[in-house]
């Protein structure tokens, strides 16, 4: 009996997005598109920064993952024009 399809679809990442009405909807990761912490921030909608902590928590774990000892990010994320931006301090 092979894999299900359930087991054997291909895990992919929750699609980006940035929408937003006010910075509250905005919010900030520290993953990459290969679920590694790197040395930046990502920015996006707080809904979206979830989805992909629990992607990369889950499914899109990544063992092989870099150690890496970043510096503090200087900028917050903000709403402007419809999109979550980050704007330095």
């Amino acid at each position: 009996m092979g894999p299900s399809t359930a087991s054997a679809a291909t895990k992919v990442a929750p699609p980006f997005d940035d929408a937003c009405t006010s910075d509250a909807d905005c919010g900030l990761g520290d993953f990459g598109p290969d679920c590694c912490a790197e040395c930046r921030f990502f920015r996006g909608s707080k809904t979206w920064i979830e989805r992909m902590e629990r992607f990369c928590r889950g499914d899109g774990f990544n063992p092989n993952c870099p150690v890496n000892d970043c510096p503090i990010q200087m900028a917050d994320p903000k709403c402007v024009a419809g999109h979550c931006q980050l704007v330095m301090r």
